[in-house]
């Protein structure tokens, strides 16, 4: 069984977040404020990073950081797309575009089945990643039983 990426495997792992390498465009807009939904146009943003819990972007328009102010967006990863609702964070300046941080609001379902999405992307960025991690565990448990053994040498 050694070799293949289960669920269980990866979800074991720390948290699964995308530092894209190619700066991903998607679509946002405005879904509700102040509790009230609204209708607006889409506008395209520029994800650099992306986790099950929310994403980073970059984008020319001045959005409020507000926790009644709520954003949908539109992600396509590996050809499934993906329409997530989040609220904005966290703000920077940078050069000439804004850089914000988005939280997801979603089901733990929802947050579930996006980590998947996410795993699914990854995997083939890290194709040896599960070798690496059963060598390094091979490696830690012997230098385990080495220290072990020299200790247990000591105390004789």
């Amino acid at each position: 069984m050694t070799g293949l990426l289960t669920l269980e495997k990866l979800r074991a792992q720390s948290q699964l977040r995308i530092k894209l390498s190619d700066i991903t465009q998607a679509v946002m807009s405005v879904v509700e404020v102040a509790g009230s939904r609204v209708q607006s146009g889409e506008r395209p943003i520029l994800i650099t990073t992306l986790d099950e819990q929310g994403l980073s972007m970059l984008t020319s328009l001045r959005i409020p950081v507000r926790q009644d102010y709520k954003l949908g967006f539109q992600i396509s990863i590996n050809g499934h797309k993906l329409f997530l609702t989040g609220e904005c964070i966290w703000q920077r300046d940078e050069d000439n575009l804004y850089h914000y941080g988005i939280r997801f609001i979603q089901s733990v379902q929802e947050r579930e089945a996006l980590w998947c999405k996410l795993a699914g992307y990854s995997h083939p960025l890290l194709p040896d990643r599960d070798q690496i991690h059963e060598l390094y565990n091979r490696m830690s448990s012997v230098e385990y039983e080495l220290e072990l053994s020299a200790s247990v040498n000591l105390v004789s």
